[in-house]
């Protein structure tokens, strides 16, 4: 760039004094020639001033003169004959004696009339003396000039960019004006804005006859093929480390905006989100940087988010689910959630891949949002004595009722994760209805058996006890609504809580006297195996789980071991 400033340089005081030679040489000739004109004027001014006098008296006297021998000619030239017309002059001079001419002096009169002496110019000899010495100097600097002109013309600048020939031009600063042409045909090419170095380019002086001068586009098209150019970037900085670089200022904004969308929830309409912004100093930074360093958006997105460019993926196995996977790599099933946002936990499928890295983002979007949602409002329970029921016995008399209430809050949250929840209004829609539970005070039965059996539940008998398709069924089954109440057909020890084949979740009682009594296809078991329990004790309640065509509680009473028809100890 210095080599190139010199010659500019150069190349500007050369043209200057060029210029300042031409106004001089303009200003010279100028001079001269009104000095010329004036001193030619003034001279034939004075000399007629002067002699006006004399040249009048000169005049009328020569007039005289020539009158006087005009007069005396024609008075002898009429007193001889008439001279033919092809008379020569040799022959007019013998005609004429010689005394004739030379008294009458013709040619000379002739001359005096026309140029009379005392009219003739002097000629001025500084006048010319000064004309040579302007012809003279203005030859010379036509010369040089000369000389210059064929000088520059096989004078050109061979142009090199990093140190590789582009391009042969006459003017140097023509490379330069072209720069913004070149900017507009890179940034299109490389879809960047690109950044011609000046100090990139060099320029070396070449004199020839035969120039070859590379034309405009032909120099613009060779800045394409280099892949070492530089272009303006933008860099994405956190806490003053770069986690990203962009050819365009609108891109790297853009990629802090999908940073802050991964925790936005844009579709709920319930949200009104108010200042969202990063935790961490992050800025926008432009520098020059070569087009081979620019990252690639959804690469530096996908760092930012994790917090490592790490890579580790695991492919679902039959019967796994979260727990297990999470258990197998020591993290967390949350942190397995995390790691896999659009994956649902419920619904994983054998040969799923899921990712095993924890995210750990490099930057932490903090958002305020103004949140409205419906909340249940709990209701009171109480209670009431009553003796229809043993003691330990409870039985729900009116079932209470939860209230609901709108409320707006305002909710902190960082990378979605909520850390903060303030109450700004609340509306109740519905006010909660109080519970009241029946509470036993009648005194409990025996807790062994008495040798007589209750209904284990209330409900219709849908099959009976003996052979069924083809099979043997050793017991009778009681439909009845899933949750409907099992009760102890008799006081006894529980000896078995459940699961048993097909009868699914099952309670055996043992009543003594080697009778025992089955509960089978239950949905939940109230007692544990040891319990005592006493006739009419809530033990279970009507489910259909195992082998079953719906909701029933299939009911056995063995003795000694053996099924019985349990319709001989109860009735339906």
């Amino acid at each position: 760039m210095k080599d190139f400033k010199e010659i500019s340089n150069k190349i500007n005081e050369y043209i200057e004094e060029k210029k300042e030679k031409r106004g001089q040489f303009q200003k010279l000739e100028e001079t001269l020639k009104k000095r010329t004109q004036a001193r030619y004027i003034n001279e034939v001014y004075k000399e007629n001033q002067n002699s006006s006098i004399k040249k009048e008296k000169a005049k009328k006297t020569h007039l005289n003169k020539i009158k006087k021998s005009n007069q005396n000619l024609k008075n002898k030239i009429q007193s001889y004959s008439i001279i033919p017309k092809s008379l020569k002059r040799e022959k007019a001079s013998k005609i004429f004696p010689k005394k004739i001419f030379r008294s009458l002096n013709i040619f000379s009169i002739k001359e005096r009339i026309k140029f009379p002496v005392f009219l003739k110019k002097k000629k001025s000899t500084g006048k010319s003396f000064k004309i040579k010495v302007f012809a003279g100097a203005f030859s010379i600097i036509m010369i040089i000039l000369s000389f210059l002109y064929i000088l520059d013309n096989m004078t050109a600048y061979k142009v090199f960019f990093n140190g590789e020939e582009i391009g042969i031009v006459k003017d140097p600063e023509s490379v330069l004006y072209l720069t913004d042409l070149l900017d507009e045909k890179l940034d299109i090419a490389y879809d960047a804005d690109i950044i011609i170095n000046e100090d990139n380019l060099k320029f070396e002086q070449i004199r020839s006859l035969k120039l070859e001068i590379t034309p405009d586009d032909e120099l613009l098209n060779h800045f394409t093929y280099f892949s070492n150019l530089e272009a303006k970037s933008y860099s994405v900085l956190i806490n003053g480390e770069e986690v990203a670089l962009f050819s365009r200022k609108e891109e790297a904004e853009k990629f802090l905006e999908e940073i802050k969308n991964t925790y936005i929830q844009e579709d709920d309409e319930t949200i009104e989100y108010g200042k969202i912004y990063f935790l961490e100093n992050v800025a926008i930074e432009e520098k020059e940087t070569g087009l081979s360093t620019l990252s690639d958006f959804d690469s530096s997105l996908k760092y930012v988010l994790k917090g490592t460019k790490e890579e580790k993926s695991y492919k679902v196995k039959k019967g796994e689910n979260y727990w297990t996977i999470a258990e197998k790599y020591n993290i967390t099933p949350e942190e397995l959630e995390a790691a896999n946002p659009t994956v649902n936990p419920e619904r994983i499928q054998i040969g799923q891949e899921i990712s095993l890295i924890v995210p750990k983002p490099l930057v932490t979007v903090v958002s305020l949002e103004k949140k409205k949602y419906y909340e249940r409002i709990p209701y009171e329970v109480t209670y009431e004595n009553t003796g229809a029921l043993f003691k330990g016995e409870n039985e729900i008399k009116l079932r209470g009722k939860y209230g609901e209430k709108e409320i707006l809050a305002e909710i902190t949250r960082q990378n979605g994760i909520e850390t903060s929840r303030k109450e700004l209004e609340s509306k109740v829609i519905e006010e909660p209805r109080t519970q009241v539970v029946l509470v036993g005070t009648k005194a409990l039965p025996p807790l062994i058996g008495t040798g007589t059996f209750d209904e284990p539940a209330r409900g219709r008998l849908t099959s009976r006890f003996g052979i069924r398709w083809g099979r043997m069924h050793s017991g009778i089954d009681i439909a009845a609504a899933t949750g409907t109440t099992i009760r102890a057909a008799d006081g006894g020890v529980v000896t078995y809580t459940g699961w048993k084949g097909n009868y699914g979740l099952t309670v055996i009682i043992d009543h003594g006297q080697n009778k025992s009594t089955l509960y089978a296809h239950c949905s939940k078991i109230l007692v544990n195996k040891g319990d005592k329990v006493y006739k009419g004790k809530k033990i279970a309640e009507i489910g259909s789980t195992g082998r079953s065509t719906g909701p029933h509680v299939h009911f056995e009473v063995q003795v000694n071991g053996k099924a019985q028809n349990p319709l001989n100890y109860v009735n339906y």
